[in-house]
């Protein structure tokens, strides 16, 4: 028996609201809904594979992508299971982009398809990284040794794993510049967006 009906965390946001509002929308992007529901589903999915790819609690998770459903996703996804996620800025050059991967230890990074040549070109300097996926939101073609995460998230459980985890554990870790990194609580987290290309709707 774990916490996981007892705690409000970062991770339990979506699946409480699929209990309150199921049919209500959650997420607008490009003219396509999800709702609360669908999102919890998609959350349970993301947290599955991760575990099914040996992420653990405190397992670091990187995420290099344009604003997209998948931001939301995978945060709530790696909440649900005591990891972290590691938002990367896309204006970033490679060699910057590789030095916040690998110092904040991620063991999985994914990239959207339309950014892919960020690290393509430096693939040897992201050294902490273990496996690559793709996030396929445009119609780029998946490279060798990359997953494609729409993929293999619909092949996993919409189980919402049942793990430990507490409102004091770290939900994500962002790096604004060398030597300077900012973490968030799962009882703090403030989202921040530069464009808001996509539409997150809260409701507790």
């Amino acid at each position: 028996m774990t916490n996981k009906f007892q705690r409000d965390t970062i991770g339990d946001i979506s699946r409480r609201s699929a209990s309150r509002y199921p049919e209500e929308p959650a997420i607008i992007f490009r003219g396509n809904t999800l709702t609360f529901s669908e999102l919890e589903k998609e959350a349970c999915r993301f947290a599955n594979l991760m575990l099914h790819y040996g992420v653990k609690k405190t397992d670091r998770v990187a995420i290099i992508a344009y604003n997209s459903p998948y931001y939301p996703i995978s945060l709530l996804g790696l909440s649900k299971i005591g990891a972290v996620q590691v938002p990367v800025n896309y204006m970033l050059n490679s060699e910057e982009i590789s030095y916040v991967v690998s110092h904040s230890g991620a063991k999985i990074c994914l990239v959207e398809d339309a950014l892919l040549t960020l690290v393509e070109s430096r693939k040897e300097l992201f050294s902490s990284v273990q496996k690559w996926g793709m996030i396929p939101v445009g119609a780029g073609s998946l490279p060798d040794g990359y997953f494609n995460l729409e993929k293999e998230m619909s092949l996993m459980s919409t189980d919402d794993p049942d793990i430990d985890v507490f409102a004091e554990d770290i939900v994500q870790i962002t790096l604004y510049q060398r030597n300077r990194i900012k973490t968030e609580r799962r009882d703090a987290f403030q989202p921040l967006a530069d464009v808001p290309v996509f539409q997150l709707h809260y409701r507790r």
